[in-house]
């Protein structure tokens, strides 16, 4: 039952975190900045994305010093009597994403190469031998310090999208959709896109779709174009693609504040159940997975 318990919630949460970009406000500083929230964390099959972003890139062989912001964690860091359910900091540990690693509420590391990296917040589970990932964020390893890194910009049928979460576009179920990333900034290599239906990786600056809305509640889609330049560093971008035909009379919108999902698209309805149940769940998986044994 304990076991039940403990992956219930995690699993609650999991789902939630596909659905929608960064679940709660982001917790962890990098060089003494807030990373901010992933607005492409919608649930890619395709790609690795991470929940936060790196608000400043680093340049390469300098020190990335990261540090939970205590205050704005989703959980309490401690231990002893009365801090039973707290997270000890000798718990904790970061994976920068090219091999190196650190303990502890803080840590500091030096990327030797260029390129995007996914660095891992993470907690030993005493109970099992598998850590917990608390949180993932993308940091940028640029060349100097002046470089421009890219940026993803993608027009669908012609419409540049700017706030893809409270505005989908829509389009008619029975015709092929048009995507564009010519407005994408940077030096720029390769175009890739993941249209979050279980299709095919698709290549190219333009490129061109035709969803399946036949499902009840496949109305919306959030398809990801991916960017990256010479030097490994990319940039993500999502958009909401929907169809008239199918959406709901009153359909929620899905914040913009965040993994991996293959559904055929989804319902933004069920979006508050599941965030209340994972909020819940956490809290009741942060207890069983992090009290002490006496």
């Amino acid at each position: 039952m304990k076991r039940l318990l403990l992956f219930l919630p995690l699993l609650l949460l999991f789902f939630t975190q596909t659905a929608q970009a960064h679940l709660g406000p982001p917790y962890v500083k990098i060089n003494g900045v807030l990373t901010l929230g992933n607005p492409a964390t919608s649930g890619s099959v395709l790609f690795k994305i991470a929940n936060a972003l790196s608000a400043e890139p680093v340049v390469v062989n300098q020190n990335a010093t990261f540090t939970i912001q205590v205050d704005q964690a989703p959980f309490k860091i401690g231990e002893g009597q009365g801090c039973e359910t707290c997270v000890p900091a000798g718990n904790l540990f970061w994976e920068f994403g090219d091999g190196g690693t650190a303990q502890g509420v803080s840590g500091t590391h030096k990327y030797s190469k260029t390129g995007s990296y996914i660095a891992k917040l993470r907690a030993h589970d005493p109970t099992t031998s598998d850590p917990i990932d608390l949180e993932t964020i993308q940091i940028n390893i640029i060349p100097t310090k002046d470089y421009t890194t890219p940026k993803a910009v993608v027009k669908v049928n012609g419409t540049t999208v700017t706030d893809p979460f409270n505005q989908p576009l829509s389009v008619d179920k029975n015709s092929t959709t048009y995507f564009d990333a010519g407005s994408s900034t940077g030096n720029i290599k390769s175009y890739s896109w993941d249209f979050a239906d279980g299709s095919k990786l698709e290549t190219g600056k333009k490129v061109s779709h035709k969803f399946d809305f036949s499902q009840p509640y496949a109305y919306s889609y959030f398809p990801i174009l991916r960017v990256e330049d010479k030097n490994g560093i990319y940039s993500d971008a999502v958009v909401q693609v929907s169809s008239d035909q199918n959406a709901p009379k009153t359909p929620a919108k899905s914040s913009t504040n965040s993994s991996e999902s293959k559904a055929s698209g989804f319902n933004p309805a069920i979006l508050g159940i599941l965030t209340g149940l994972a909020l819940l769940g956490a809290g009741v998986a942060a207890f069983l997975i992090f009290k002490k044994r006496k």
